[in-house]
């Protein structure tokens, strides 16, 4: 029996709760299909993407989904952009959101390591100055928004660090516990 009029692309779907999340036909839309009740047994196919069109008007790549600790569907776009969905199906709030990196994000998955939920990414990053480019592996954290971060521990004070290259002659940020210290070379 055809459960929904939409259809779907070729981006795999994601499950979100009880419900699937699939890109509709179009590549531009999030649908979240899920059993309407037990009176009319029928499957709904609400456009949870609709007060948010013109962010996925790049069409969508890959799809990745983490439950905990905030249910969040990633969206990776044709143009290796990355967008977010919130989800709170209880109160139907869909919170969207565009995110910037300094590369191009040309793969996503979500993964589970010992009960944490992640978004892991395939970047693609010029990193300039001599210096060949390449495909880096990156984790998303809950909490950490932040492009590229490195942890290190310091013995002693210092004002230089050379682990971005890539980063050479550009701003960062320095989050030293318990605040962040900014404007740093």
């Amino acid at each position: 029996k055809n459960e929904s009029n939409y259809g779907s692309g070729t981006v795999a779907p994601e499950y979100v709760e009880n419900d699937i999340a699939y890109m509709q036909r179009s590549g531009k839309k999030l649908r979240s299909m899920a059993y309407g009740g037990v009176a009319d047994d029928t499957m709904l196919s609400p456009d949870v993407s609709l007060l948010s069109e013109h962010l996925l008007a790049q069409g969508v790549k890959a799809l990745a989904y983490v439950p905990e600790p905030e249910p969040v569907m990633w969206a990776l776009m044709n143009d290796g952009t990355l967008r977010s969905v919130c989800i709170d199906k209880i109160n139907q709030v869909y919170s969207w959101a565009q995110h910037d990196t300094d590369g191009d994000v040309r793969g996503i998955c979500a993964v589970n390591t010992d009960g944490v939920d992640y978004v892991v990414l395939a970047v693609y990053r010029n990193f300039g100055s001599g210096i060949s480019t390449g495909v880096m592996l990156e984790r998303m954290e809950y909490g950490l928004y932040q492009d590229s971060v490195v942890e290190t521990n310091m013995d002693t004070l210092r004002t230089t660090f050379n682990v971005l290259p890539y980063k050479d002659g550009e701003i960062v940020q320095v989050l030293a516990q318990p605040e962040i210290n900014g404007g740093y070379v």
